[in-house]
């Protein structure tokens, strides 16, 4: 039975816990102040009325030892002068008859009060009393015996306090009142103190089935207001804003995967294509051209493979999975060229210079990829007629690899931009903005170095400084 109360408790919401816990130890304190207040009130409106009796009793006490003491008539009306005000006196014979009574007219018979006051003091009756409202006012009463030779006496004292009970009334009513008003303004200020202290996870919580229900999630902009304050819901949100954050940036990796993928697979892709091409029409009558197909086709193959492994999220973004080794250059800008002019030869005139030999350290497959980069920019900014110009020349311990084209240029303080990720400048054809992105990430992992010469309307170069072996 516990374990299910428990349970249903469990279960509540963390805000109506708050609320109940907030008005209880709210209530707490009146209900101790409702107590020594009614206790109080209670003994200082009724103790006076008994201790009235009480004093009485002790005169009248006095006054019967006394006419005892000297053998003198017993005079009622000389205890009666004796009372305090307020207090009413009834005397009875031993036989049970009423031989005296200072107040006749508002108080039952000796019977009523037998049954009654005996039995519970003190009665509850009015000030008319007859026997259908006997318990609508307090009554308090005392009781002495005096013996006489010829038999005994008894002394009924005997006080109402009905205006006492009156203001005990309406002070009951009154902290009724109060308590009713105390628990509604308990209970309000508990929601408010609940809700303000579960906002942060309210709106976190709100801000998670938010980004849980949106079809599109590409960018996780919002954030949580965090308090200014140093609790544990400040250190909630932030460390909920971190996770965001976090986020953000997974998606913004994946959102670059596959931009990158799509990108530079684009190449291999339309190479394929453009070989596939040649095989159909020209592989069946020539067995070298054949041979030259199949071996290209299956070597952008194993390059797409070797994109996708590099292209792979690394914990820094600006590394990738490179696989270094001795390689000769000349043997990578001449496939480079070849398949560029394969692809693209029919509307651009694509030449190669010069190619030097030379031994290099790195990635085939990043190499390559560098270089078609920057060919296929070439062609892509430059238009239908004009001449894209390719050149490898050993100088020293270095060799500059150059691509000049005939294009549309670029300004001289866009220079830096071009290499950002994601920046596209406003004259770019197409393009994610990724592919020169890439290549400074390809040539910063080979400590090749990038310059670029340009003038709008007339044409682009682009330097590669690559260290040889």
């Amino acid at each position: 039975m516990l374990r299910k109360i428990y349970d249903w408790y469990a279960s509540r919401k963390i805000s109506t816990k708050i609320t109940e816990i907030f008005a209880a130890f709210f209530l707490l304190p009146i209900v101790v102040l409702n107590v020594v207040l009614v206790g109080g009130v209670s003994y200082a409106l009724y103790h006076p009325a008994e201790a009235t009796i009480q004093y009485s009793m002790r005169i009248a006490e006095k006054i019967l030892s006394e006419s005892k003491n000297h053998n003198d008539d017993l005079t009622f009306h000389s205890i009666h002068k004796a009372l305090l005000s307020g207090v009413v006196l009834r005397i009875f014979d031993d036989k049970g008859n009423l031989i005296f009574d200072t107040n006749e007219v508002n108080y039952p018979s000796n019977e009523m009060f037998e049954k009654n006051i005996m039995k519970t003091p003190p009665l509850l009756a009015d000030e008319n009393f007859d026997v259908a409202q006997l318990r609508n006012a307090l009554v308090y009463r005392g009781k002495l015996t005096y013996h006489k030779p010829d038999g005994y006496l008894t002394l009924y004292f005997f006080r109402t306090i009905t205006s006492q009970r009156n203001i005990f009334t309406d002070l009951l009513t009154f902290i009724l009142i109060v308590n009713l008003l105390g628990i509604f303004f308990s209970f309000k200020v508990g929601q408010f103190v609940s809700k303000k202290i579960l906002s942060p996870i309210e709106k976190i919580t709100a801000l998670a089935k938010k980004i849980t229900l949106e079809s599109e999630r590409e960018n996780v902009k919002e954030r949580i207001p965090v308090p200014p304050t140093n609790d544990e819901i400040t250190e909630l949100a932030k460390t909920f804003n971190t996770m965001l954050d976090h986020m953000q940036g997974d998606i913004s990796r994946h959102k670059d995967f596959v931009s990158n993928a799509s990108h530079e697979l684009r190449k291999p892709l339309t190479v394929i294509e453009g070989y596939a091409e040649i095989l159909e029409k020209y592989g069946g009558a020539n067995q070298a051209l054949r041979d030259e197909s199949v071996n290209v086709i299956r070597d952008e193959a194993q390059n797409m493979q070797t994109l996708l492994k590099n292209l792979r999220p690394n914990k820094d973004e600006n590394k990738s999975n490179f696989h270094k080794e001795n390689l000769n250059l000349a043997e990578i800008v001449d496939v480079a060229f070849q398949r560029t002019i394969t692809v693209e030869g029919e509307n651009h005139e694509v030449k190669l210079i010069r190619n030097d030999a030379a031994q290099i350290y790195g990635d085939k497959a990043a190499i390559l990829q560098i270089l078609r980069i920057f060919l296929d920019n070439a062609i892509k900014y430059t238009p239908n007629g004009g001449s894209v110009k390719l050149s490898s020349v050993k100088q020293g311990d270095k060799v500059f690899v150059s691509i000049a084209d005939t294009g549309i240029g670029i300004a001289e303080e866009d220079f830096d931009k071009i290499f950002e990720r994601g920046v596209r400048l406003e004259n770019a054809i197409g393009g994610s903005g990724i592919g020169l992105y890439m290549a400074k990430v390809i040539a910063d992992s080979h400590d090749i170095k990038i310059d670029v010469e340009s003038t709008v309307g007339k044409g682009t170069i682009f330097t590669l400084t690559i260290p040889i072996i």
